[in-house]
């Protein structure tokens, strides 16, 4: 037990460590607590053989457990006496002084963290500040709302307060307001209408126009005062302080969390988000302008920017208390452009990236140096593959890995810390929340220090020689703004050869999803208008450019915008992909994931409209397809749009020349027994048997594709005229609608009667062609002895059953 490093997560002191070791003991499972820096039970449950519910003290004496205390295992096997005794050794011994301190120093910033981040009905402060001048004149700024009550509610408000010497800026739809002001029993002639449309933002600049100079207040929609409220703010406001009032802010009538500037600094207040008010600040009207003012291109986060310049500003903060602020109904995940919380994650992005400071610093940047951005959130099992892969694939170049910890859990960033203290290529920043894909990509980006950036998932593998390649390719072609590789799924089928565009309004896809990757090869496609950010290297200097990702895109869509932009960089500008370069992505294979949220298309199209890249249509035929038209979903919400996704065939086509010229030219898929394996890195098939049947077919002017298991039904293969099923360990169904071929390997007796009545011919011995299995009334081809003159036999075959079926091919 280290008790100090327990106190540190724990936020509280033990008199002993066995105290701190009984309240260890007492907690629930789903408390995150370790009771040393170098023991991570994450770590140790991961590599159990047995159900975790078996765990015990007596696993951790067991040398037979397989597994070690923590991410250093590499280094320190488990002993003779288990992983306890593994933990002892690495207490004493001098390399882990510097991971136990880093891991000590991440516990302690994420108790930090924690403390900022409360939860729902954390502790309200009560602190408050003393005056510092005296009562004078302010101006309170009062935005109008959608409805007149709470305008009235806020004018009643103002009405009480002890402190009678204001003026104030009625901004927005003052025509409403004015009979609103005139009923509220206050002197009209102490308000200002100045008369503002369009966003927050711009409606609140409009105000701050108004005031020259002085205490100004913002008695903005949903929030309510107490009648000491200006008193104490101008009170505690002066040119080198501002006033900043504990508001209990509270959505839909609930309480969430009270917060006040002694709890908070700059920091804090950008990661706790958006449950901020104006409402509780009264400022010096010459600081607001010393600190530029109000940010007119932040839609409706132009508060939250603000306070947090204040913060930042370096002035005093004085403390009051009696504000408080209701947000609007919302839904949960925001559903337009207009919601806040959409642009607090820009504001955020604002605030953690110096996109100017990355600028200067360019020709500092280490020449032909590969910076892999790796963003992961609740992970370090993929990302330590992951990183794994980068480091192995380039072990002579200069590569650095820059991996940003989006808000995880305790002990995911704390396995991370572990795992890359010591080591020089990587590095793991943290961020105390999940900001995510764009702005932590944008993050990890702002640490990193290569000429060469690539934006990597963390759920990836990188083969050997892929992040070179890249590179090369950037290298070698100025208008190319960058390249992904060839994205295949585990099961060796491509996930994405490139992004493709129908138009206006038809948000894009990617280009040969779930094709066998000889289908990328053979197409040979290599320029696009987009392409993805699972894998995408770009010059540092382009990024910088560009300014990163935008933030408003929430986890989709932010690659497609980002490339689009970068098309108008130069003359030519394109993207492309490096078929010689390989990734293989353990993404999930739901149709539709790229434009899963309405929010992002929406987006999307509202930026986009009018200039949406051509059609790509046309181009499937350098893959041997035709792309008819696209499908069309239900109308979304937000603009309307709909999901849509290419109808692809495969035109039929005759055999120009060879032993088979003149005869239909037909897809062929050869169906496999083996797995696929990705450290093969993409070979289809060791079979000799296999080999011959797709030679043979090739040279009768066949298109002939490999499935492994696991690709047996992939969404492609409707695209095949033909199926040959190599017997194997498990019965394949064929292709409906496919001439179907089941070559069998050994004794057919193993084929059940189903399977041998599923295949349009079974190709066997001729002493064991007719068995119980293989019925008198199944087609069976006697193999020959030739593998060519069977395959020929089979081309007639498939030719005479596919043209009875579809009618001659002209």
């Amino acid at each position: 037990m280290d008790r100090r490093y327990y106190e540190i997560q724990t936020g509280q002191t033990f008199s002993s460590d066995e105290a701190a070791a009984r309240h260890l003991m007492s907690r629930t499972r789903g408390e995150d607590f370790s009771l040393n820096p170098l023991f991570e039970p994450e770590w140790l449950l991961a590599g159990l053989s047995t159900p975790a519910e078996k765990l015990g003290v007596a696993y951790l004496l067991d040398d037979a457990a397989g597994t070690s205390c923590g991410p250093v295992d590499d280094r320190f096997p488990v002993g003779a006496e288990g992983p306890l005794s593994q933990l002892r050794s690495l207490q004493t011994d001098d390399s882990t002084a510097a991971i136990r301190a880093a891991v000590v120093e991440n516990a302690r910033r994420f108790a930090e963290e924690r403390a900022w981040l409360a939860p729902v009905g954390a502790k309200r402060s009560t602190a408050t500040d003393p005056a510092i001048a005296g009562p004078r004149a302010v101006t309170v700024v009062i935005p109008t709302s959608l409805e007149a009550s709470d305008l009235t509610e806020r004018l009643s408000d103002l009405a009480a307060q002890t402190h009678g010497d204001w003026k104030a800026v009625v901004v927005g739809d003052v025509d409403s307001a004015r009979d609103v002001v005139a009923g509220s029993g206050l002197a009209v002639d102490r308000f200002t209408f100045v008369a503002a449309d369009g966003d927050p933002s711009r409606i609140l600049a409009a105000a701050l126009a108004q005031v020259a100079s002085g205490p100004v207040g913002f008695l903005v929609a949903g929030s309510r005062w107490a009648p000491s409220v200006l008193l104490d703010g101008v009170t505690r406001c002066s040119g080198t302080s501002f006033a900043w009032f504990s508001a209990g802010v509270s959505e839909h009538n609930s309480d969430l969390v009270a917060w006040s500037a002694n709890d908070l600094g700059p920091v804090a207040l950008r990661e706790r988000g958006i449950d901020t008010s104006l409402a509780a600040v009264v400022v010096e009207a010459e600081l607001v302008a010393e600190i530029g003012g109000m940010d007119t291109d932040l839609g409706g986060a132009e508060d939250f920017d603000l306070l947090i310049r204040l913060l930042s500003s370096g002035r005093g903060v004085r403390a009051g208390r009696g504000v408080r602020h209701t947000f609007p109904e919302r839904p949960v995940r925001p559903r337009s452009t207009a919601d806040p919380r959409v642009w607090e994650k820009v504001v955020v992005s604002k605030h953690l990236i110096d996109w100017e400071a990355l600028e200067v610093g360019l020709p500092k940047r280490v020449a032909g140096r590969i910076s892999v951005c790796m963003p992961t959130y609740e992970d370090w099992s993929m990302t330590r593959r992951a990183v794994a892969a980068v480091l192995d694939s380039s072990p002579d170049g200069d590569v650095e890995v820059v991996i940003v910890d989006n808000g995880s859990r305790r002990s995911v960033s704390s396995i991370l810390t572990a795992l890359y203290e010591d080591e020089d290529r990587v590095r793991v920043v943290r961020s105390p929340r999940n900001h995510n894909f764009s702005t932590g990509s944008n993050l990890a980006f702002a640490q990193s220090s290569g000429e060469f950036a690539i934006f990597l998932n963390n759920d990836t593998v990188v083969a050997p020689g892929s992040l070179a390649a890249l590179r090369d390719r950037l290298s070698e072609a100025p208008d190319v703004v960058g390249v992904q590789p060839l994205l295949l799924y585990p099961d060796g089928t491509v996930q994405t050869a490139g992004t493709f565009f129908n138009g206006e309004r038809i948000m894009p896809w990617h280009f040969l999803a779930s094709h066998p990757r000889s289908d990328a090869y053979a197409a040979g496609v290599r320029r696009f208008s987009a392409v993805t950010a699972a894998a995408l290297m770009m010059r540092a200097s382009d990024v910088v450019q560009l300014r990163g990702f935008d933030p408003e895109f929430q986890n989709g869509l932010e690659d497609v915008d980002l490339c689009l932009r970068g098309n108008l960089l130069r003359d030519d500008a394109h993207f492309e992909t490096v078929l010689e370069s390989t990734v293989f992505h353990h993404e999930s294979k739901s149709v539709g994931r790229m434009n899963s949220s309405v929010l992002n298309r929406g987006l999307f199209d509202l930026r986009w409209r009018g200039r949406y890249p051509a059609s790509d249509l046309p181009r499937y035929t350098a893959a041997g397809l035709q792309a008819l038209h696209t499908t069309a979903g239900t109308p979304q919400a937000f603009r309307l749009l709909r999901t849509s996704h290419p109808v692809v065939v495969r035109p039929p086509r005759m055999v120009p020349d060879g032993p088979s010229a003149g005869r239909p030219s037909l897809r062929w898929a050869i169906k496999v027994d083996s797995v696929f394996d990705e450290t093969t890195w993409g070979v289809e098939s060791t079979d000799p048997l296999v080999d011959e049947i797709r030679s043979v077919l090739q040279q009768h002017g066949q298109e002939v594709v490999v499935d492994q298991r696991g690709t047996h039904y992939r969404t492609s293969d409707y695209l095949d005229d033909a199926t040959v099923t190599i017997q194997g360990s498990v019965a394949v169904s064929p292709q409906p609608g496919a001439t179907s071929f089941l070559w069998t390997v050994g004794d057919p007796v193993r084929i059940s009667p189903d399977e041998a009545h599923s295949y349009d011919l079974v190709v066997a011995d001729g002493d064991v062609g007719r068995t119980a299995a293989v019925p008198a009334t199944q087609s069976v081809l006697t193999r020959t002895g030739s593998v060519a003159d069977d395959v020929t036999v089979m081309l007639d075959k498939a030719i005479e059953i596919v043209s009875s079926r579809r009618g001659p091919v002209a």
